[in-house]
């Protein structure tokens, strides 16, 4: 008589560089060395803010490159710093997507939980979509990154709390639990 209640797993995108990047198979040399060179030019740009220089160079190497995770890296670094906030997530994402070493939930993990999950009608708690709301809420953007996350996944403190609330909150519709009206309030100060 068990139910399950799905967890989304949300990752450290902006603070988080790809655990192991490898070139786009059959590239050739000459074009992994020019990438390197590109992403190298891109860091040195952003490190002067000069952002638009950045993202220009960046976006070479995702196109002459489109499998090296450390190059969609780069890019949504750039993006982030020029303030293109949504073309930077999808850059992350994609980073995180085709880091060979993937320690975190990639994207596809993501939405085979959900279908699983919609077609068992099991209750959700997404925390990737906590998270992106949350950070569009404070920052004005969705990217999620050391303001939630110790490392590349381990939430803060902070993070742990908005987890343990969602996960109540899930409980609650689910008529698993009853808690008090005022639960939050006398749950969250331990709780931190």
């Amino acid at each position: 008589g068990a139910r399950i209640v799905f967890v989304t797993v949300a990752s450290n995108l902006k603070d988080t560089s790809p655990f192991k990047s490898q070139h786009t198979s059959g590239l050739g040399a000459a074009a992994c060395a020019r990438s390197e060179t590109l992403a190298t030019k891109a860091r040195h740009a952003r490190e002067r803010g000069d952002a638009e220089s950045a993202t220009q160079l960046a976006r070479e190497i995702v196109e002459l490159d489109p499998r090296w995770a450390a190059g969609h890296y780069e890019c949504g670094r750039a993006l982030f710093d020029a303030r293109s906030y949504e073309e930077s997530h999808a850059e992350f994402q994609r980073a995180m997507d085709e880091d060979v070493c993937p320690l975190r939930q990639l994207t596809v993990m993501r939405e085979v939980m959900l279908e699983v999950a919609a077609r068992d009608r099991a209750p959700v708690v997404d925390f990737v979509k906590i998270c992106e709301d949350t950070m569009l809420r404070r920052y004005g953007h969705r990217i999620a990154g050391q303001e939630l996350f110790l490392d590349h996944a381990h939430p803060t403190v902070e993070g742990n709390g908005i987890l343990a609330v969602a996960l109540v909150q899930a409980l609650i519709t689910a008529g698993v639990v009853h808690p008090g009206v005022d639960w939050q309030e006398r749950a969250m100060p331990k709780a931190s």
